[in-house]
């Protein structure tokens, strides 16, 4: 249930600890304590509730409590599809209400400026991986071609194709339209900087996932 959170959890935290507002910090707790309210068994007791008032002899004068317990049995018929899809949108259009995607390539800038940029390769791969997840692979990869003169871009370009490689191969279904796009891309990187050992292995590895996407192996 809810796979997609276990995927996009990195994007999460860091989209929170970048904007550092607590509208985010409340939607990622409410959706935790939905899933411990499931995993606690909590339908199974909205029934054994419902039985409990059904049995009191002023069972009428609680329509409210059973007004109640039939608004959460429809929002949790949802099947699990529907709620992560439901829960994946929501989050999603909220962060770009806030401006997550400008944010994201203003703190690119930042680092970028920073003398010791080459240390924060994560920051480059979690940034990548944010791009991808609010507007797909392509946002995440126009990024990175966007690099031309800029003096670090082996480094982050690295880092970039590393998050595109996981985060494709989490969603396929997502990164299978534009396969033979980021293919051509990776192979222009590698025409730019073919010495590069840490840019070949991830370009390599995104490469091979993008071939077996545009062939449908």
């Amino acid at each position: 249930m809810f796979s997609f959170i276990l995927i996009n959890i990195r994007f999460v935290t860091v989209i929170v600890n970048l904007m550092s507002r607590s509208d985010e910090v409340i939607e990622q707790v409410r959706t935790a304590l939905k899933l411990e309210l499931h995993r606690q068994g909590a339908v199974a007791l909205l029934h054994q509730q419902m039985d409990y008032f059904l049995e009191l002899e002023d069972a009428y004068r609680h329509s409210e409590i059973f007004e109640e317990i039939a608004a959460c049995l429809v929002r949790d018929s949802t099947s699990d599809a529907q709620k992560e899809e439901q829960v994946r949108t929501a989050l999603k259009l909220e962060l770009h209400r806030q401006g997550a995607v400008a944010l994201l390539h203003q703190q690119m800038d930042y680092f970028l400026e920073l003398e010791d940029a080459y240390r924060h390769s994560e920051i480059f791969e979690e940034i990548a991986a944010c791009l991808f997840a609010l507007n797909g692979p392509l946002a995440a990869l126009n990024l990175l071609v966007s690099l031309v003169d800029v003096d670090g871009r082996v480094f982050v370009r690295g880092a970039g194709l590393k998050a595109i490689f996981e985060m494709g191969r989490a969603e396929a279904s997502t990164l299978q339209p534009v396969a033979g796009q980021v293919l051509a891309a990776v192979q222009s990187f590698l025409a730019d900087d073919p010495e590069d050992s840490s840019l070949r292995r991830h370009a390599e590895l995104l490469g091979g996932l993008c071939t077996c996407l545009v062939q449908g192996t």
